[in-house]
């Protein structure tokens, strides 16, 4: 009897043995996946580039004269001036300085607050057009402050604050500005009462003012450039500022378009092959995407000798001179993945494999760059198929067939 029931117990712990295998098995065999996938969730841009060391000529000629004291600009860096207009002032001293300043300041905010308090006509606004106008304005002076466009700040600021007062008016019908008024007339009329000793500085021609010299003015001559070597290149770009004149008041410069001059490695001479323009980007400035126009790419010895211009001009542009030039040869946006996840069919074309429910297919794809380590990859135009988004890339496994069904 004891015997019985001794192989009734064996027999039940086998038969549990086994169905707790099974069960463990299959649980395996439903969780386990022979591949390893990444999501496509979003789009990569890329840039293909190289830098070399260039310098910015400009037509420039530096204003100078017999004036001593604190100068101050009136118009910005890279504005257009006419001959005999206004570009600074030299004030006698530092108080006098600091008070034409505030004066100049002062007016500027009484004729902004004036402008609100005369709302003739506000109600003919378009407040959906208006929204877009403060929402684009903050978005600018945001902007400014990420990028570090100091310059740009205050105006930004003022210019939103200005649009969200117009909006209140809009909504409520009237904004009372008169007291600011009153306070900004008053600060006016005190200020000028002091009678402030300065000299009004005047462009002795026309063309963009640039209120400091940097001592690059002559080191290269702008008329002679299409036709500068290599050696008369590299020296320019390897070479120190000259003096600065004592009692220059900044300079004038009398043509719009301005060049950049540098070396390379002859490599790189097919990237500017069949092109007119090209992409360039000064991260020295924090500028980026500056299309210039290619005035000449020369090869000589083992080098290529650049020239590329621009007539674009502001006040970033009109303080840039000696910098790393990033030229962009090469630049889209596409699907970042492993450079193993890259593969070829029968027939040689580049693909990528993807699991799309239970089956895998076969994407061709083209790669757009590579670092060796990751590809940005796309669908050619003409594809039939192509990768989506969400798509799961198949990046390891056995078996990575087309067709075939992951079980």
């Amino acid at each position: 009897m004891n015997k019985k029931v001794s192989v009734q117990k064996i027999l039940t712990i086998v038969i549990s043995v086994l169905i707790v295998s099974y069960l463990a098995y299959n649980a395996f065999a439903y969780s386990y996946s022979p591949i390893d996938t990444l999501k496509l969730t979003e789009k990569s841009d890329y840039e293909e580039t190289f830098d070399f060391k260039g310098l910015v000529v400009r037509d420039e000629e530096i204003i100078t004269g017999s004036y001593s004291g604190s100068v101050i600009p009136l118009v910005k860096d890279g504005k257009r001036v006419a001959k005999e207009d206004d570009i600074a002032v030299v004030c006698s001293n530092e108080e006098d300085a600091a008070d034409f300043k505030e004066l100049e300041n002062t007016k500027k905010e009484l004729e902004r607050y004036i402008a609100l308090s005369n709302n003739a006509g506000i109600q003919e606004l378009d407040a959906e057009k208006l929204n877009s106008e403060i929402s684009s304005s903050y978005k600018e002076m945001m902007n400014h402050i990420c990028d570090g466009v100091y310059d740009e700040i205050d105006e930004s600021i003022v210019n939103f604050t200005e649009k969200n007062a117009i909006k209140q008016i809009l909504s409520e019908g009237t904004i009372d500005v008169s007291e600011q008024i009153s306070a900004l007339e008053a600060k006016i009329k005190s200020l000028e009462s002091k009678n402030l000793s300065y000299s009004r500085v005047t462009a002795p021609s026309s063309g963009y003012y640039i209120n400091s010299a940097d001592g690059y003015e002559n080191s290269v001559d702008y008329n002679a450039i299409k036709q500068m070597d290599l050696k008369q290149v590299e020296s320019a770009v390897e070479s120190k500022p000259g003096e600065v004149p004592s009692g220059s008041l900044g300079k004038l410069v009398g043509s719009y378009r301005w060049y950049v001059i540098g070396t390379a490695d002859s490599e790189y001479y097919d990237r500017f092959t069949g092109r007119k323009r090209i992409n360039v980007n000064f991260p020295d400035s924090g500028i980026r995407n500056v299309v210039m126009d290619i005035e000449s790419v020369t090869t000589e010895e083992d080098k290529i000798v650049i020239i590329l211009s621009c007539d674009l001009m502001n006040e970033t542009f009109a303080n840039i001179r000696s910098e790393t030039i990033e030229v962009v040869s090469a630049s889209g946006t596409g699907y970042k993945v492993p450079v193993q996840a890259v593969r070829f069919d029968e027939e040689n074309n580049p693909g990528i494999f993807v699991l799309r429910g239970k089956i895998i297919n076969f994407i061709k794809v083209e790669t757009l760059y590579s670092d060796g380590e990751y590809a940005i990859v796309d669908s050619p135009d003409d594809a039939s198929d192509k990768i989506t988004l969400y798509d799961d890339v198949i990046i390891k496994g056995k078996d990575i067939v087309d067709g075939n069904v992951i079980r």
